[in-house]
């Protein structure tokens, strides 16, 4: 559970070097007074464990629910504001906006109350994930479908909350929280109904406890009439999510100004500049960029008017995009054809090869990478694995209950005889983490690293070298289980801790690039990547070795194919191509998928008679793998 920020006050918006109301010692006393909850226990139920977030007007906790056994997250008013009524209120009218709302989307309230000091507390879900202003800060921009996924669950969720008359008011990056459920799949939750408002039923009003001429809200997100102080419903949330799609789509905001004041002046009057003019490498499609621009209509009544019609178009492009990913293929495939002009014999050999490659593309369970268009913005995660034999995943012996049964035994026997710190303890702790993970039992095989990891850094020390070790395996079970970017936290720090000759920190190195390139960070992962090969010897005698040296120089030229450098992608497959060669048989699958690739990377830079010279190399192995009467052969011949 991360928290940004709360709410931008007017002074702010006044003033940017107003931005605070207090002095540094005042200040200092505030943030004594935050870091004294670390530690306590609230109503005797919940221990606060460590400070996760701080925005204007609260803070947020890690904390242990003792009742339940389980992480929450805890936001308090922030101490010096308790006094404020207006605050309070605010801090309450969040409990009952915040906790009337189920969605899935939305971040849950499970308990609200007071601390004995009547300071106010929310008692929500922990969730350990990404805001989506530092994803967009990893990576730049996110990829066009991956986006579309986000924007609606946006909408889904607003939309759930709008129907519970409660407008959110402060829609931004840093408060859309992305909970990782594998290689690019995310599930949103919105966070932070800090400043909500409930929307007035029949007439009625609310409680008042903000004013008409009052301004609540971050500026690059907040609507016109927002920033006129005006009466506001269900349409201002839309503009807000159209600043939202905006930036993470081109990598900016849709207006920003100089200062506070010019930036609130841009949005009642400046009209964002398209995509095309923005961003031109993105190619946004038109469709996309127009349902963005009539959710930043400066006018309410040319906007969506619900958040489910804008769900319902960002819904419908998704199913365009995918219904017409073939149409797109069938085109590059024409258009090849025209290019290299005709081939006579040899031509339907062609034509055999790309639209297989389409084929494998297709199939979300191939087991080489496919040949990516130019124009599909997000390939598979598991490209790099083409490079290795993949091996089958483990099935679930008959017997595995009764195995955990009896190693779990054993380990509550160790820890009774020889303490939880004994060498015999952590190796059953490590043994049971290994059974638990081969059949697929993530989330358990992860609790037991995690208990070998933190019992190993108090014994040995955060660097000693079977800390190391253990966190690797944490690490890697983390990796496995699809939380990536946990992942990648633990493997840095054991490649920050690790004596630079270790094995952990070789090990650290190779990690950190397969994973950040699962991750769709290929700029992280070539640099690691990078790394890797500076290990090998390009004169190592070892063939084993070679093929290591082949498989790392492929991976590399696959991070720098994704990002679009062609000509250094093209040097780095053709060596790997050449050792592969040199040292495994002629009808391994890698020298088939480096063919394949490196066919591609020359297309891309316009050299089609040495591209179809490489596709037609490759036919013959992608026949083998795809079977003659796979029906894409069949269709394409």
């Amino acid at each position: 559970m991360t928290e940004q920020s709360d709410v931008t006050e007017p002074s702010k918006l006044d003033n940017a070097n107003a931005s605070t109301h207090h002095t540094t010692s005042e200040q200092t006393l505030v943030n004594h007074r935050i870091d004294k909850y670390v530690g306590t226990i609230i109503d005797k139920r919940y221990e606060l464990l460590s400070m996760i977030g701080q925005g204007g007007m609260s803070v947020v906790y890690k904390a242990t629910d003792k009742k339940l056994g389980k992480f929450v997250a805890i936001k308090l008013l922030l101490p010096h504001l308790v006094s404020d009524p207006i605050l309070f209120m605010r801090f309450q009218q969040e409990e009952k906006a915040a906790s009337s709302l189920s969605h899935p989307n939305i971040v849950a309230i499970h308990d609200f109350g007071a601390t004995e000091n009547q300071e106010p507390y929310i008692v929500m879900d922990y969730l350990d994930g990404t805001p989506l202003n530092d994803a967009i800060k990893m990576l730049q921009v996110l990829a066009i479908e991956r986006s579309v996924v986000i924007f609606s669950q946006i909408a889904d969720a607003l939309h759930h909350a709008h129907d519970n008359n409660i407008l959110h008011r402060d829609l931004k990056p840093s408060n859309v929280l992305l909970l990782h459920q594998g290689p690019h799949h995310d599930l949103v939750k919105i966070v932070d109904f800090g400043i909500a408002k409930l929307i007035p039923q029949d007439g009625g009003e609310s409680l008042h406890l903000t004013k008409t001429g009052e301004v609540f809200g971050s500026p690059f997100y907040m609507s016109p009439e927002q920033c006129k102080g005006e009466k506001l419903d269900c349409r201002s949330d839309i503009y807000s999510a159209g600043c939202l799609m905006y930036e993470v789509l081109g990598g900016k905001p849709p207006v920003a100004g100089a200062n506070l004041m010019e930036t609130l002046y841009k949005q009642l009057s400046e009209i964002p500049k398209s995509f095309s003019s923005t961003c031109p490498d993105r190619k946004i499609p038109e469709e996309l960029e127009a349902i963005v621009f009539k959710s930043l209509h400066k006018d309410p009544s040319m906007r969506y008017q619900t958040m489910a019609d804008l769900k319902r178009d960002l819904d419908d492009f998704l199913n365009k995009i995918e219904a017409g990913w073939f149409t797109r293929a069938k085109f590059k495939i024409q258009l090849l054809r025209l290019k290299v002009a005709p081939f006579v014999g040899r031509e339907k050999k062609l034509l055999v090869v790309t639209a297989a490659a389409v084929a494998i593309t297709a199939c979300s369970f191939a087991l080489y990478a496919n040949i990516y268009l130019k124009d599909v913005s997000e390939p598979p995660p598991s490209a790099a694995l083409a490079w290795s034999i993949k091996q089958p995943s483990a099935i679930e012996s008959d017997h595995f209950t009764s195995a955990a049964s009896a190693a779990k035994r054993v380990l509550k026997s160790f820890a009774a005889s020889s303490g939880l710190e004994s060498g015999l303890y952590l190796e059953q702790l490590d043994l049971l983490a290994r059974l638990f993970e081969s059949n697929g039992h993530y989330p358990e095989a992860l609790e037991y690293r995690e208990q070998a990891f933190k019992s190993l850094r108090k014994i040995d020390g955060a660097n000693g070298a079977e800390t190391l070790q253990a966190q690797l395996n944490y690490a890697t079970t983390m990796r496995k289980s699809g939380d990536l970017l946990g992942a990648i936290k633990n493997y840095e720090e054991v490649f920050q801790l690790a004596p630079v000759d270790d094995l952990a920190r070789k090990h650290a190195v190779q990690f950190l690039a397969e994973t950040n390139y699962s991750a769709g960070r290929y700029g992280q992962a070539a640099k690691f990547y990078e790394q890797v090969l500076s290990g090998y010897s390009p004169t190592e005698k070892s063939s084993v070795l070679q093929l290591l040296r082949a498989t790392t120089l492929c991976r590399l030229a696959d991070c720098y194919r994704l990002t679009g450098e062609f000509h250094r992608a093209e040097e780095l497959y053709e060596i790997g191509r050449n050792l592969l060669r040199a040292n495994c048989e002629l009808t391994d699958p890698r020298i088939f998928s480096a063919t394949r690739l490196l066919g591609y990377v020359h297309y891309q830079q316009e050299h089609y008679k040495r591209a179809r010279y490489l596709y037609e190399e490759a036919l013959p192995q992608m026949e083998s793998a795809l079977g003659a009467a796979n029906p894409e052969v069949v269709a394409a011949l």
